[in-house]
């Protein structure tokens, strides 16, 4: 338990080491933009706003805090965020598609289904957005982030 409270720390600790300038967030608001700014407390202790520098993040979405595993910084960092949204997930779909374009990001392949996936790469770094319905009927979205790498320097570390 005491273990799972010090990660947890270390984890919100590490998103607000990656988070970005304030902007004017109108955290009522539905629309479906990017959002550039800080952490920011929302109604629930372990639902906040976030934003990264180097992908976007759909206006008044939450990040699932308890949930979340961010390692790095910056431009480097690697894990899994999961946020969730009000939008509907074909909206936020086609968010991503647009929006990550605009961070430097090129499109591997998108699968559009009922839970949707979304793969991007950038330099040496991949990320898979995955687009779904929670079970609370809100729209959850991962985005996992990893370093590119071969197929080889995996077999080998197994």
């Amino acid at each position: 338990m005491r273990q799972q409270k010090i990660f947890r720390a270390a984890a919100l600790s590490a998103i607000l080491s990656i988070t970005g300038c304030v902007d004017a967030m109108n955290a009522g608001s539905s629309d479906t933009k990017a959002a550039t700014g800080t952490l920011e407390e929302a109604s629930t202790p372990t639902a906040q706003m976030v934003t990264f520098s180097d992908i976007p993040v759909p206006g008044g979405a939450e990040v699932d805090t308890d949930n979340s595993i961010i390692l790095g910084a910056g431009d480097s960092w690697t894990g899994r965020v999961l946020l969730e949204s009000s939008e509907v997930p074909a909206a936020i779909f086609e968010f991503y598609r647009q929006e990550m374009q605009g961070y430097g990001w090129e499109e591997v392949t998108a699968i559009r289904a009922a839970t949707s996936v979304l793969t991007h790469a950038r330099e040496d770094r991949i990320a898979i957005i995955q687009i779904g319905k929670s079970p609370a009927g809100a729209t959850s979205i991962s985005v996992t982030m990893s370093p590119k790498g071969s197929g080889e320097a995996a077999a080998k570390t197994n």
